[in-house]
């Protein structure tokens, strides 16, 4: 699996085993990448998502990640995975 699929599971995996939560933040889902085999361990409360998120945004390819909402700062970038609407009316 390429690294966008593993945080796209990721998200999933945790959004099921979570039904009550709605947002979720990168050290939220870290127990799970490490469960998925996508990181060794978890160190910094889930810096080594950030760093792949951030290494993502370089490349312009978060949009391949529908849940992620990113909050720009000055000098931070924020992320969180917000639960996806599935068969949303529009």
């Amino acid at each position: 699996m390429t690294d966008i699929e593993n945080i796209n599971k990721a998200v999933e995996l945790f959004f099921n085993e979570n039904p009550t939560s709605e947002i979720a933040k990168p050290k939220d889902l870290m127990p799970i990448c490490v469960k998925i085999g996508m990181f060794r361990n978890d160190n910094k409360a889930g810096l080594p998502l950030r760093n792949l998120l951030r290494k993502l945004d370089k490349i312009s390819k978060l949009d391949l990640i529908p849940s992620l909402r990113p909050v720009r700062k000055a000098k931070n970038t924020y992320w969180f995975f917000y639960r996806e609407q599935l068969n949303q009316n529009i």
